[in-house]
């Protein structure tokens, strides 16, 4: 089964798209953050969770619509979600059957074809198989060959020696690498064809990999449809590929839509459609932060790292966020800016924060709060919040012991940022910088000269 277009109507920060895909090779859909990519990821999400992945705006006057058409064994199918004065309906219908065909029941290839959604956050399991599954794509192409010898070399050879349980990997991007591949594997093992649909699956891969992950799904997408929303389009090296971009521009400022994607309630959840998770007995865990070791990033502008000292590390974590995020939000420039809570700035040694479920979880609630009463208001999926394991050296969890990350996409704005007391800070080498009132004027007719 493949999708063969989508035309989406008052969605989320979408007022109007459609997209006609290609039923073999990649389909970007290609914009920068905030511009809507993962509530089209939701659009497509919600055809088949339906209410459970969906905010509703019962205030609003507007109609709603996502229709889908889709294709499978020459059954072309037409799936249409609409939300109007406060009712929500779906239907679908085949729309094209051939002659050759007979169809037992009027079933949705939805239900039957199940597409694979994956946002990047789920622990994927990688084995032996997955990594020869990888290799296969890779055969008599000698230009991708170094990048995957680097990736075995530096990631997958301690699967040799930590029992095929757990792998250590200090890199944000070279986990996201890793568990993408295994994403590509664990598709490719299902007994029925369907999409394969990636949010959020390259914002973190270090440039020596990206183009080396687009091969692999290029390769992959030739015999298996696959959609990608990111913030990068293919290079010029991959353009002889099948591949197509489609750029999403626009976001909805105001009149928010009757209905979009639940971004929050939906991360961090395992949605049945999504890859399964395996039991701890059977899947290779990446651990990133073992207490006490010295991490190899080093800080920089677009980097910070933050030792919590006092006994309330959600306050001292919450008088600070919304600082920095400003700061990072008025660099104006293309780079993702990065905050770590729980290791020394001078050694980058893993020290941790104490936070049991209940602090972690309400840790979440107020750093969106906070972050929420910046000006201009900022769009949720612009910001990530992330709370990690650390682990002892023998890589056995340590108890309510964890790294807090948040960082944050570029996104510019003709307008400075500042904090909910009117504070604006700009980023610096050394940290981070409020401006008085003369500081701020000069900022702005820099950035007007600019």
């Amino acid at each position: 089964m493949h999708f063969k277009s989508l035309t989406v109507k008052n969605f989320g920060p979408i007022e109007d798209y459609s997209v006609n895909f290609l039923p073999k090779g990649l389909n970007i859909i290609v914009g920068n953050s905030a511009t809507g990519k993962t509530q089209m990821y939701g659009s497509l999400l919600s055809l088949i969770q339906g209410r459970k992945v969906l905010y509703f705006d019962d205030e609003s006057t507007e109609a709603s619509s996502l229709t889908l058409i889709s294709e499978h064994k020459n059954v072309i199918q037409k799936h249409e979600y609409m939300y109007q004065e406060k009712v929500f309906s779906c239907v679908f219908q085949n729309i094209a059957v051939s002659r050759n065909i007979t169809l037992s029941s009027n079933t949705s290839q939805l239900l039957s074809s199940r597409p694979t959604f994956y946002h990047g956050e789920l622990d994927i399991s990688l084995q032996e198989i997955d990594i020869t599954f990888i290799a296969s794509l890779l055969v008599n192409e000698p230009k991708f060959l170094d990048s995957w010898s680097l990736i075995k070399e530096k990631y997958l050879s301690q699967l040799q020696y930590i029992g095929k349980e757990k792998i250590v990997i200090t890199s944000r991007g070279a986990e996201q690498a890793l568990k993408l591949l295994a994403v590509i594997s664990y598709h490719s093992k299902l007994n029925y064809s369907s999409p394969l649909i990636l949010d959020e699956a390259l914002d973190f891969i270090d440039d020596q990999f990206l183009n080396f992950i687009y091969f692999v799904l290029i390769k992959y997408s030739q015999k298996n449809q696959v959609i990608l929303f990111s913030q990068f389009g293919y290079t010029d090296k991959l353009k002889q590929i099948s591949c197509m971009e489609f750029p999403l521009l626009h976001w909805r400022k105001e009149n928010r839509s009757p209905i979009g994607y639940n971004y929050h309630s939906s991360r961090n959840k395992l949605l049945p459609l999504e890859p399964e998770k395996k039991s701890e007995k059977d899947k290779p865990l990446i651990v990133r932060y073992i207490s006490h070791s010295i991490l190899k990033d080093e800080e920089y502008r677009f980097v910070e790292f933050k030792e919590i000292k006092g006994n309330n590390p959600t306050d001292s974590i919450l008088s600070l966020v919304d600082q920095y995020i400003v700061a990072y939000l008025n660099e104006n420039s293309n780079h993702r800016g990065r905050i770590f809570w729980g290791i020394t700035d001078e050694e980058r040694k893993v020290v941790g924060i104490k936070l049991n479920y209940k602090q972690r979880d309400e840790l979440r609630k107020r750093i969106s709060e906070k972050l929420g009463q910046i000006q201009p208001s900022l769009p949720p999926s612009v910001y990530r919040i992330n709370i990690e394991k650390v682990y002892d050296r023998e890589l056995n969890e340590i108890a309510d012991l964890c790294i807090v990350e948040i960082s944050v996409e570029p996104y510019q704005n003709s307008y400075l940022y500042s904090t909910s007391k009117g504070e604006v800070y700009i980023k610096t080498d050394g940290g981070k910088k409020k401006l008085s009132p003369l500081e701020l004027q000069q900022e702005i007719l820099l950035r007007r000269k600019n």
